[in-house]
């Protein structure tokens, strides 16, 4: 973020990590800025819940060094409690633990051998394939072929996402599905770790970078429980905001990190209804978390486990 005389005052709308980036930047750089939270927690989905003694994150939450750039503001936010683990993860399947992302290695102690023939030959056919990429199914065939998706992937990823694979984008897969082809296979039979059993973990739960960033940039900037019901706008500008339906609060510029369906909804004058009726049809996955606690070190070494049978709910 450049620094921008001409702006007063930054207006943040939302306190999850999108909302708090943009404080924290907006800190870094001089600029002045609030930040309003509809909840009485920053945090968002990226929240570590402490119950007793217990803590939980809100999802399964990990930090990948796949930018450098960010790597160095989490580490310098958190010091010597933002850990390097290495856990991987596994599907679940008829009884058997198979690696995860897939690794033929482990295939081969896993799978029956008319199996592992037949995820060969795909593999080897897909060398070939020129195929146009349009969809995740598309993305998952060409790495792993019709088997492997079959049996791990798709029925999960359905299930995940609540459609079926041909209609997701082949970007939702973060860059974590490798290609499993000849160089792969004697990649990994020569032994080296595979880069994804490896990530960052804050030492007090995911939430703790989000809390460490509140403090960096100043409680009295922050107001939670200030959910923003109106947006006033006036000649393609964006003027003022209302907090809880009674406080109008004018604003120079904003930062919106809250879902567009809910902002279209919000502004004042109302958008044209044909526009509103588009972005209604905005779907969105909820996400229910059930939390079972157990007195006991760890319940599993995995850092999740995965059940992609479609009978598995």
């Amino acid at each position: 973020m450049k620094r921008n005389n001409k702006i007063q005052k930054l207006s943040i709308i939302g306190g999850g990590p999108a909302g708090l980036a943009s404080a924290y930047f907006a800190h870094k750089n001089g600029l002045k800025f609030e930040l309003f939270e509809g909840n009485s927690e920053i945090g968002g989905n990226c929240k570590t819940v402490e119950h007793k003694n217990f803590k939980f994150d809100l999802g399964a939450h990990r930090f990948h060094d796949k930018n450098k750039y960010v790597t160095s503001i989490v580490r310098n936010l958190l010091n010597d409690d933002l850990k390097l683990v290495s856990t991987p993860s596994k599907i679940f399947y008829k009884g058997k633990m198979i690696t995860f992302p897939i690794e033929f290695k482990n295939l081969l102690k896993k799978l029956d051998s008319k199996i592992i023939l037949k995820i060969l030959i795909e593999n080897g056919i897909n060398i070939f394939n020129q195929n146009k990429i349009n969809s995740f199914n598309d993305l998952v065939i060409k790495r792993y072929g019709s088997t492997l998706s079959t049996l791990f992937i798709n029925n999960y990823s359905k299930k995940l996402w609540g459609i079926d694979t041909t209609l997701l984008s082949p970007k939702i897969s973060g860059g974590r599905l490798k290609n499993l082809n000849i160089i792969s296979i004697i990649n990994i039979f020569s032994n080296r770790k595979h880069f994804e059993g490896f990530f960052y973990y804050p030492k007090n739960g995911f939430g703790m970078i989000f809390d460490k960033i509140k403090e960096e940039i100043q409680n009295n900037n922050i107001f939670l429980n200030s959910n923003v019901t109106k947006i006033f706008h006036n000649d393609n500008k964006i003027n003022a905001i209302e907090i809880n339906d009674n406080k109008k609060i004018e604003v120079d510029q904003i930062i919106n990190s809250l879902p567009i369906n809910i902002i279209a909804n919000i502004l004042e004058p109302k958008i044209p209804s044909k526009i509103l009726d588009i972005v209604n049809t905005l779907k969105f996955r909820n996400l229910r978390i059930v939390v079972i606690f157990l007195k006991m070190k760890n319940f599993s070494n995995y850092a999740s486990i995965y059940f992609p049978d479609e009978n598995v709910n």
